[in-house]
């Protein structure tokens, strides 16, 4: 179920009942979800806790998102009810771990795994694909020349995400 603005998920859109099973099945050990802000992320939470798989979150939130009163009041109980109710958290950096500890989630609880790339297979494989000649391949599918700039964005399609500036740039 996904709203009329591309790009934005209703927190009911994604309703996956059938993760218990898939966990009970698997006969996991942990899980990582993905956050909180949707509800298959809560089934997943929730059936992990019923079968005492652990529970890691990872996120990317921080506090200098602008929040109405209201809405930071609501917040200011339910997130610490949520955020400690989880075996630990996959902070992505100091805003997001500032943001968990305003929430009352303890440091021991929280471990540094940030977003990051594997810079060195990425340069590996570019040059298997120079070499092999599957660059000159896909510049010539394009019709690009081989002085001719190529850039890539990676990145959901989002306000947020800023996509347009790429294309501006």
């Amino acid at each position: 179920n996904v709203s009329p603005q591309p790009g934005v998920f209703l927190f009911s859109g994604c309703d996956t009942p059938e993760v218990g099973q898939r966990l009970a099945e698997g006969r996991f050990d942990a899980a990582i979800v993905g956050g909180w802000d949707l509800k298959s992320y809560l089934q997943a939470i929730r059936a992990c806790r019923q079968r005492r798989v652990a529970v890691f979150l990872r996120g990317d939130s921080q506090l200098k998102t602008a929040r109405g009163p209201l809405k930071r009041a609501a917040k200011a109980i339910a997130y610490r009810i949520l955020l400690n109710a989880v075996d630990g958290h996959l902070y992505v950096g100091e805003s997001n771990r500032e943001y968990l500890r305003h929430y009352g989630v303890p440091e021991a609880r929280l471990f540094f795994v940030p977003h990051l790339v594997d810079d060195r297979w990425f340069a590996a494989e570019a040059a298997n694909a120079r070499a092999e000649g599957a660059v000159a391949a896909r510049r010539a599918e394009f019709a690009l020349g081989h002085d001719t700039a190529v850039a890539l964005f990676v990145g959901r399609l989002v306000g947020s995400k800023r996509p347009l500036d790429f294309v501006d740039a």
